[in-house]
């Protein structure tokens, strides 16, 4: 019996033990996270990157007017397959254009009581293509074939190459941000540790704008030689880096 008390008191007295070394265990972990946390450096990269314009937008408006609205129609029509055809001597197929808005209404002399006078049809199409060095023969071309208002020319980047400056700027913002902290960490008389977190924030790029007024295409035609210069595109990126030091 007094064996069996003694093995009893020797398991009781271990599992207290293993209790109570768990307890600071838990307290030193708790203690040794604080202090790690405080000991860190938080640092912020920025990059901006320009890269060549491989895309052009614009967008053109033909607007037709007759005493009926069939008239208006088939008017606005005529001009648009023509339009089109201009495109296509052009290189750009069905994919690269498409109607953005077509829109009919009556026209009225309220001094009149409203009496409907005349009808007016406005058809815009959007223009998308990466032949930016036509550009400037785009305009003439939808000029010439009837096209009257422009609402819009604007350079940017193709998505693959949105893509692939997006990572850039954001490997040359992370890199710039641990240069940083290095230089902070070095002013205390510490290195750096682990990194902690990591964040970035929304990348995106700047088209270049060209022409960005609704406007006419009045006198534009193929004695205009109109002048395009595609520029660039800035593509930014910022990181925020915390770092632990030691």
């Amino acid at each position: 019996m007094k064996l069996d008390k003694i093995f009893t008191s020797d398991i009781k007295n271990l599992i207290a033990a293993g209790i109570v070394a768990a307890v600071l265990i838990f307290f030193v972990a708790l203690m040794t996270g604080a202090n790690d946390d405080e000991r860190s450096i938080s640092a912020q990269g920025t990059s901006a990157l320009r890269e060549s314009s491989d895309l052009v937008t614009m967008t053109i408006g033909i607007e037709t007017q007759a005493l009926n609205a069939r008239d208006a129609e088939q008017n606005n029509k005529e001009i648009s397959e023509k339009l089109y055809s201009s495109l296509q001597i052009l290189g750009l197929d069905s994919t690269e254009y498409k109607t953005e808005s077509y829109t009919i209404y009556p026209n009225k002399d309220w001094a009149r009581s409203g009496k409907i006078t005349d009808y007016t049809v406005i058809h815009t199409i959007r223009i998308e293509t990466d032949k930016i060095e036509r550009a400037g023969e785009i305009l003439d071309s939808v000029s010439s074939a009837g096209a009257n208002s422009i609402y819009g020319v604007s350079f940017g980047l193709k998505e693959e190459t949105r893509q692939k400056a997006q990572a850039e700027a954001l490997k040359q913002a992370t890199s710039l941000a641990r240069q940083k902290a290095e230089a902070m960490a070095s002013g205390l008389g510490k290195s750096l540790g682990r990194v902690k977190t990591v964040s970035d924030s929304t990348v995106d790029y700047y088209p270049y704008i060209e022409r960005s007024y609704a406007g006419t295409l009045d006198g534009v035609g193929e004695d205009s030689a109109i002048t395009t210069e595609p520029g660039t595109v800035e593509v930014t990126a910022s990181v925020s880096v915390v770092y632990g030091i030691r």
